[in-house]
């Protein structure tokens, strides 16, 4: 074993994240490389300390599209934490942004308030709106106010290793929802990363009997041409997807949560399938006309539905798409919740009861929802994560740690990843 191995496997084994090395061997393409066999092992956050250990580590780590494909295979992506974008509710747009380490969060339950990072965009050329995260690429774009005629320019890029690519676009107004697509296990190594980012638009159309209806088209941008163009799948319905709603791409299909005029408790869900070029509206898994707070997001590759009522947590999933069947899969009355959160769990009580009697939201929120760990705003200042598995609630923080004007957030689920844009 040369110098430069033996002092990588020693730091390795002073982290304590790799006690063996089980048939690391057996990968063709690193079994000439036990340093790399090794390091492929490991998680983003730990690789990121070891890029000073030589220039083969940060070369590999870097840019080094092999190893970055095997690092990938084999640790997958997992959560990482969550980006707190605010909202507009001007013109303007609001440049606060920041971002909460998952793993540090629960690793040292007994610290108040986890930390709050903040810059984290700062090597991009101006102040941006994060729009979209999609398996370890953000999207996003410049900041300015809606009505000015300043072109908008989009970016990809990659926290991690700090590198972005610019998106030319057609003079679309800074409204509307825009998701990413991408997917780092379906497309070759040898080539530059393959995305695409789709634009929805509405066009709100009165009917013959005053109905309001929305008909959606989707805008798409492919890396590979470098243009955009106007899908030929459109949608009518009277659903409203409002501006800067998260989109979630799960297995080649994008969901969009909407929302019915005039009716605060029904929602349905906008998909839209970005190879074949389809859409479709899925209805939730319950209807009901009572007090409810609901969300969407992915567990394990899988679209969830997510919904508290005065019963309790309701959690479904959608076992098949073409037929919008959703099936339980968890189910916790509040007692439940509250046996290890009993703080929480009575102001939690307390909202619902409130907003039942009255009959409107009294300041619950659910934010998002990403692989077990749900996000919760209430009294529109306080947030909280909830780890569903462990039954576990913690406060994250509230509007001042995140230098907000005011909550709810856009908030976005985040998998740190090595993947390249250049």
């Amino acid at each position: 074993m040369s110098s430069e191995e033996e002092k990588t496997t020693k730091i390795v084994s002073e982290y304590k994240v790799v006690k063996t090395v089980p048939q690391v061997m057996e990968h063709d393409l690193l079994s000439n490389n036990n340093l790399l066999a090794v390091l492929s092992h490991l998680p983003v956050k730990t690789l990121l300390g070891f890029k000073c250990v030589s220039k083969k580590c940060r070369h590999s780590i870097s840019t080094d599209r092999l190893f970055i494909k095997a690092q990938l295979e084999t640790t997958g992506l997992v959560l990482s934490g969550f980006f707190f974008q605010e909202k507009m509710f001007t013109y303007e747009d609001l440049k606060g942004k920041s971002y909460i380490n998952l793993p540090s969060l629960f690793d040292d339950i007994r610290r108040s308030k986890p930390v709050v990072h903040r810059n984290i965009f700062s090597f991009l050329p101006e102040d941006v709106v994060l729009l979209s995260s999609c398996n370890g690429l953000i999207c996003c774009r410049s900041c300015g106010f809606m009505t000015s005629p300043t072109k908008t320019t989009f970016y990809i890029c990659n926290p991690v290793n700090k590198q972005w690519i610019p998106l030319d676009c057609p003079d679309f107004d800074r409204f509307g929802s825009f998701a990413l697509a991408f997917d780092p296990f379906k497309e070759p190594i040898d080539v530059p990363t393959k995305f695409k980012l789709v634009r929805v638009t509405q066009v709100e159309i009165v009917s013959r009997e005053d109905e309001i209806l929305y008909c959606t088209y989707f805008q798409i941008y492919s890396s590979e041409t470098k243009l955009w163009k106007t899908s030929k799948a459109s949608c009518l319905y009277n659903l409203e997807v409002l501006e800067n709603v998260l989109g979630i791409y799960i297995k080649g299909v994008l969901y969009w949560r909407a929302n019915i005029r005039d009716i605060p408790t029904f929602d349905d869900i906008l998909t839209f399938d970005v190879e074949k070029e389809s859409s479709l509206v899925i209805t939730p898994p319950i209807l009901l006309t009572e007090f409810k707070v609901t969300c969407i997001g992915e567990w394990k590759e899988i679209l969830h539905y997510v919904m508290i009522t005065k019963q309790g947590l309701h959690v479904w999933y959608l076992e098949d798409y073409t037929k919008a069947k959703w099936n339980q899969k968890v189910w916790k009355s509040l007692e439940e919740i509250g046996c290890a959160n009993s703080n929480f769990n009575d102001k939690l009580k307390k909202l619902i009861l409130q907003s039942v009697d009255l009959g409107v939201n009294m300041g619950i929120c659910l934010l998002s929802f990403k692989d077990g760990e749900l996000v919760m705003n209430l009294h529109d200042d306080e947030v909280y994560f909830y780890n569903i598995e462990d039954n576990m609630i913690v406060e994250a923080c509230n509007h001042q740690d995140l230098s907000a004007k005011r909550l709810p957030c856009l908030v976005i689920p985040y998998s740190m990843s090595l993947v390249p844009l250049r």
